[in-house]
């Protein structure tokens, strides 16, 4: 299923003269084993700033929705069929509607060429990707959460009172500082987890 959700795009992405590549397990999957990492759940693809803006106004398909930026609660965009459900995941009950079956599509940015004010911007967004988090498991009902979880969930909103729009403002204020194709590095920066690998 995600294998024909990732044939759609491709086809659009031909059609329309948008540049994307396979990334992160996909990529290792198609080299090594010759189609998905057998542990693997979904398919992730990269686009240049500029792919992906376009992507995100212009994406369109008979069988598949896509969620943009900020729809999610994310920095990426995903395109998905949420006529099924491939994994009932207790840990996306914070999402505001139903992805079943997706793939992610992440956006390129220019980053500094120098590494010192890479590695400053990346720790920004670092924290701002953990605050994210913290907000994003606020949304979670209360009644799907343990007694434990209820009790952080309702702490988490008392200390953490800016609203997630916000948040993702600084993100995405952090980062477009470079125009794409002005520096000679780039880098994934929605997702913080591995920025400094990058």
């Amino acid at each position: 299923i995600s294998l024909d959700i990732l044939k759609d795009v491709h086809c659009f992405c031909e059609n329309n003269n948008i540049n994307y590549s396979l990334a992160y397990g996909t990529l290792i999957g198609a080299v090594r084993h010759k189609g998905f990492i057998p542990w693997d759940d979904d398919i992730d693809i990269i686009m240049p700033r500029p792919d992906f803006e376009r992507f995100c106004k212009s994406y369109h398909s008979s069988k598949y929705k896509k969620s943009n930026p900020d729809k999610g609660y994310t920095m990426f965009a995903r395109v998905y069929d949420d006529t099924l459900t491939y994994v009932e995941q207790k840990e996306l009950l914070w999402a505001p509607f139903d992805t079943g079956v997706w793939i992610d599509v992440f956006p390129i940015d220019s980053v500094a060429d120098n590494k010192e004010e890479f590695i400053k911007t990346g720790e920004k967004i670092l924290k701002l990707w953990k605050l994210e988090f913290i907000k994003r498991s606020t949304f979670v009902p209360l009644q799907k959460k343990n007694l434990q979880k209820k009790i952080k969930s309702i702490i988490k909103t008392i200390f953490f009172p800016i609203p997630i729009s916000s948040i993702l403002k600084k993100h995405r204020k952090l980062m477009s500082k470079y125009k794409y194709g002005t520096t000679n590095h780039c880098s994934q920066l929605c997702c913080a987890d591995n920025i400094f690998k990058e």
